[in-house]
């Protein structure tokens, strides 16, 4: 759940480049299918210190939309404050000011953690609906914006001459005058152009340091000192009227007359779930999806975050409602006899697990998700997606199965308030964690209702951990190629022929007990070239790879059953080249 942002912390916090960090948070969510959170950096080590980079995904998104602009390079993202920032002055910039986003740490619950040193730690970005209203102002003009936005990321002051600016810091000016600030001496004040008239140290002593860029270039278009033609006096005076009336609105007590009783009511019902809350709080909920290249290492990285509290499912083109779901099925008792009774399905089988064993986190793992028609499985629990800022069902559905309502009757108690109220509900201690290959996506595409309730994690290639072993290649000069360099060398092939990111072989494509002497070469020809010819070059220039005069998968075969070379020249000096690299390299660790 997002949390709210101390005004108190604005006097501490400083962020001069407020504007990059402002724009690439909109641009990762514009380019990302507009998500509601998305974890987009990544941690290296420099010289002894932490830091974080752009993840590759984040990265291709931004190229994907903007290098049609001439402008534009990826060293544009270099230094970016959401990648050198504090996470505190992230938060203070992003949501206490912009409004637009929230930013947390992906792996500790305590922003102060970056304060002392020059670590930086991986970050998430959790977006409100602000977000949609700025893209609502850009969308009809966006190659334009996008044009704006370059010189904004370069540091460039030729965007405060730009046509685009004085709409923008419009814009910007109607997010940040619904900030409250906290001023040095306790008091809370709001209304940021009365403190620009009263002529108060307004960042020596607050309320805000991280706002001095507003008033220094313009950004704020109530300030007496704008670069641009400031607003007429009609103008200026309208704007303050206006401003007056959403904070005087918004302080409105509708309900100040209760009765006594009303109050005690309601002070027991906060108690008792001021108490709830207070047991399940470190325990949120969540629905994600971990995508990205066969081979990746989607089920692994899984296998890290759920522990032993799971249940793992897989779908298929088969797959049903009743099976995930349950349905009443017959088996045979200890008597012979043929009965019948409700078979759960991995749903209700780790629903109940969680509703019986509410102290710990329960995982449902789906694999393969989008190899079955989704829609179809999962049914009305779709509506049960849908979570609310504890992480628990937002809106619970009617119990109509009398089957299924039994079953949970008889495993939950009478008492439980899913058999009282006849509702189902996915708990806060409950998540749900599927994986997919990005490459198999239009075996049963997602719809768009579907996959908003999803957080997407997407999950880059990454040799470092992959399997070892040789590959048999049969060429004279270089009969055998470890993976890590057969795999990275057919990868680089396949970027330049502009292969989708999601066709390239992943760490994992295979496993290490594929390459055992007896396997490998029924791995190789099985596995790899029958991947590459029938689908990651299906309609590329095979040549690139292959030798030319192979033209079909059954000739391949054969020529590499006959312990003939398969592989072009071009490909092979490719090969030789980043064969003696990583021997080289292999060598010099050795050595150290």
């Amino acid at each position: 759940m997002i949390e709210s942002v101390s005004p108190r912390l604005g006097i501490k916090s400083s962020l001069p480049d407020h504007l990059q960090a402002f724009v690439t948070a909109y641009l990762i969510w514009k380019t990302n299918d507009k998500p509601v959170a998305i974890e987009y950096s990544e941690e290296y080590i420099d010289a002894g210190i932490t830091k974080i980079k752009f993840k590759d995904s984040i990265v291709s998104a931004f190229t994907h939309l903007m290098s049609r602009h001439s402008s534009y390079s990826t060293d544009l993202f270099d230094n970016n404050q959401l990648l050198t920032a504090q996470t505190e002055h992230l938060q203070v910039g992003l949501l206490n000011c912009y409004k637009t986003a929230y930013v947390t740490l992906i792996n500790s619950s305590s922003s102060s953690a970056e304060r002392s040193g020059k670590n930086r730690y991986g970050k998430k970005l959790e977006y409100t609906s602000f977000i949609d209203l700025f893209d609502c102002f850009v969308e009809h003009n966006l190659d334009e914006y996008i044009d704006f936005f370059i010189l904004i990321l370069r540091k460039d002051d030729a965007f405060l001459a730009h046509s685009l600016f004085k709409p923008f810091s419009g814009f910007i000016s109607f997010l940040v005058e619904q900030t409250q600030y906290k001023l040095e001496d306790g008091t809370v004040e709001d209304r940021l152009y009365k403190k620009i008239e009263r002529s108060i140290d307004f960042f020596g002593n607050g309320p805000s340091r991280i706002l001095k860029p507003f008033t220094t270039k313009g950004l704020y278009d109530l300030s007496p000192k704008l670069p641009i033609p400031p607003l007429s006096p009609e103008e200026f005076n309208n704007k303050k009227d206006r401003i007056d009336n959403l904070f005087n609105i918004l302080r409105v007590q509708y309900e100040q007359n209760k009765t006594e009783t009303e109050t005690e009511t309601e002070t027991e019902t906060e108690t008792e779930t001021e108490t709830e809350t207070e047991s399940s709080s470190s325990i949120k909920g969540y629905n994600k999806i971990v995508y990205g290249a066969p081979g990746a290492g989607k089920s692994a990285s899984v296998s890290e975050i759920v522990g032993e509290n799971y249940i793992r499912t897989v779908f298929h083109p088969e797959t049903q409602y009743s099976d995930f779901i349950g349905c009443l099925k017959p088996h045979k008792d200890s008597t012979g006899s043929i009965t019948y009774s409700f078979r759960k399905g991995p749903f209700i089988q780790i629903l109940e697990k969680a509703l019986l064993d509410q102290e710990n986190h329960h995982f449902l793992v789906i694999e393969e998700l989008n190899r079955a028609n989704t829609a179809a499985v999962f049914g009305e629990i779709f509506q049960l997606l849908d979570r609310d800022d504890e992480g628990k069902s937002e809106y619970p559905i009617l119990i109509q199965d009398e089957d299924l309502y039994d079953a949970l009757k008889e495993t939950l108690d009478s008492e439980h308030d899913f058999i009282v109220k006849r509702q189902l509900m996915i708990p806060s201690n409950l998540s749900i964690i599927a994986t997919m290959n990005s490459s198999d996506q239009a075996v049963f595409p997602l719809d768009t209702a579907f996959k908003r309730r999803w957080i997407f994690e997407y999950l880059p290639i990454d040799f470092t951990n992959c399997a070892t072993g040789e590959v048999p290649i049969h060429h004279a000069d270089l009969p055998h190629v470890e993976w890590k360099t057969l795999a990275q060398t057919i990868n680089t092939v396949l970027v330049q022929l502009k292969v989708v990111e999601d066709k390239l072989i992943g760490p994992w494509f295979i496993k290490d007990s594929d390459l055992v002497e007896d396997q490998a070469e029924q791995t190789f020809i099985g596995k790899i070239c029958s991947y590459l010819w029938d689908d990651a070059l299906k309609y590329k220039n095979k040549d690139e790879i292959f030798k030319s005069d192979i033209h079909g998968y059954g000739e391949l075969y054969q020529r590499y059953s006959d312990k003939k070379p398969i592989f072009s020249d071009k490909f092979m000096k490719m090969l030789q080249a980043a064969q003696d690299v990583d021997t080289d390299t292999s060598d010099k660790t050795e050595a150290e």
